[in-house]
Parts: C-alpha cells; sequence; structure tokens
C-alpha cells in the first residue's frame, strides 16, 4: 500500500439467507468475508471492507452501503463489473464510486432505513416465505398504525435491544415509522438515524402483539426489554437504504414484493 490509496464507496445488496451476517466469523460464511476475498481476487492486494451497518444471520440488504480503501487504478464502474463477475448470485453491487479519502460508511450515516415484511395467515406463499414472517393475526391495523405513530420522535430505545448490547446511549430518533398493507403484506418501515441490536425485529415482535400493540408507549417508558414483544426472525428484515452528507436518492434494489416498472 502506498500514499496512492484510493477510498470506495459501494452500495451492494444481498439475500442473507445462506450468510451468518454481515461480520467475519471463524468458520462461517459472512457477507463481509465473501467481499473482501472478491476485492482482493481483483486488486491483489489484501483490504478490509466496513459497513453501514453489521445485519445479523439471515438479514437481507437492497442498498446496504461499505467502504474499502486500494492502491489502483482500476476505474469505479470498472471495479463494480469486476466484483460482479466473482461474487456468489447472491450478492450483488448495485454501485460503484470513489469517496473522499477519510469516507467512513457508519460513522458518516445520517439516515438508516430498515424495512420488515409481515405475512398475516398460517403460512406464508410458497415464493415469498424465505422473506416474511408469517403472523396467523395481527392487531387491527388501526392500533398498528398508531403505535407507529408513537415511535416516532427521539425516543430511549433500550426496551428494544439485545440484553448484553454495549452502547454508549440507546436514545435514537426515529424519523419515520409506517406500515403498507398490501392484501395479507404488511411492510414496516423504519427511518431513525441509527438502530439499536435487533432493535428492529423486537419492535415488530411488539408490534404484532395485540398487547404490545396497544401499550408500546409505556414500554418505551419501562425502559424494560421483558415488557416488550419477542424478537421477529431474521428473514422478514431488510437493511432499505443508507444516506449520507450530499447525497441525493439512495440507490438500492428491487426487493422481492416491490414493483419492477
Amino acid at each position: 500500500m502506498t500514499d496512492a490509496l484510493r477510498s470506495f464507496k459501494l452500495t451492494l445488496a444481498y439475500d442473507g439467507a445462506a450468510y451468518s451476517g454481515w461480520q467475519i466469523q471463524k468458520n462461517s460464511p459472512t457477507i463481509q468475508a465473501e467481499l473482501e476475498q472478491a476485492i482482493s481476487r481483483i486488486t491483489g492486494q489484501t483490504v478490509r471492507v466496513a459497513a453501514a451497518g453489521r445485519t445479523d444471520a439471515g438479514v437481507h440488504a437492497l442498498g446496504q452501503v461499505a467502504g474499502f480503501k486500494a492502491d489502483t487504478d482500476m476505474a469505479a464502474e470498472r471495479i463494480k463489473g469486476a466484483l460482479n463477475a466473482v461474487l456468489p448470485e447472491d450478492i450483488r453491487i448495485i454501485d460503484c464510486r470513489e469517496a473522499e479519502r477519510d469516507f467512513q460508511a457508519r460513522f458518516q450515516a445520517l439516515r438508516k432505513c430498515y424495512r420488515y415484511h409481515v405475512w398475516e395467515g398460517a403460512a406464508p406463499p410458497l415464493f415469498g416465505r424465505g422473506h416474511v414472517w408469517a403472523v396467523k393475526r395481527l392487531p387491527p391495523r388501526e392500533s398498528m398504525e398508531a403505535a407507529l405513530k408513537r415511535l416516532e420522535g427521539e425516543h430511549d430505545f433500550a426496551a428494544f435491544q439485545s440484553t448484553g448490547s454495549q452502547v454508549k446511549t440507546t436514545v435514537r430518533q426515529m424519523f419515520r415509522a409506517e406500515l403498507e398493507v398490501r392484501g395479507k403484506l404488511h411492510t414496516f418501515s423504519f427511518q431513525a438515524d441509527g438502530f439499536l441490536r435487533h432493535m428492529v425485529r423486537a419492535l415488530v415482535g411488539t408490534l404484532v402483539s395485540h398487547d404490545g400493540s396497544a401499550n408500546i408507549g409505556n414500554i418505551i417508558k419501562s425502559r424494560d426489554r421483558s415488557l416488550a414483544g419477542r424478537t421477529a426472525p431474521p428473514q422478514g428484515l431488510f437493511l432499505a437504504w443508507v444516506t449520507y452528507p450530499g447525497q441525493g436518492e439512495p440507490h438500492a434494489a428491487v426487493g422481492p414484493f416491490d414493483r419492477f416498472d
């Protein structure tokens, strides 16, 4: 490596079903490991890739953002094509561009959006089962939408954090919390300045519980994880997109339940 190091910003999509999450783990396949191996293969260099968020095992992404530095004269568009040629088919680079030398995907992110898909019924559709959580009976839509509005604003979300997590503060700014219903498909969307470990899955587990949806305000005030609902399973969760200073619309892949036009 030399002073010619260049910084690159990647936007990627992946189906997380076959992976043990983002972060490298010994003897387990991960998104980070696949991506670092692919970059090393096309550049001939050992690199470290840092992501905007470390998605858990089985969680998907439409617009994950990651950064890396390399001593290469390859154009960003060529890097994108070369990576897509060697990466597994369930990982795809959506965009690659050169970034400022000090770019940090995690710490410079302004806003992140997660989506969670819930299917109301005993079993999900055959070709959607890997991307939804089937819940036999949901609370009334009005109750869930009222609970979502209570989540907006700045709150201490300690009640929705996995036990054992270590962060400086559990306060987060929730910009938007919404529900879209299309037949039996219920899509929860959350936009915030950051998320705690398993926060979205704990929120969804609470929202689909009749008691939790009705008492969301008291659960927030309690800061007690035992009062919130179960942690929803990973397969319904997608990191949808991440935004940064000076950026326009974020890049993202088409999701399994999005229109293609």
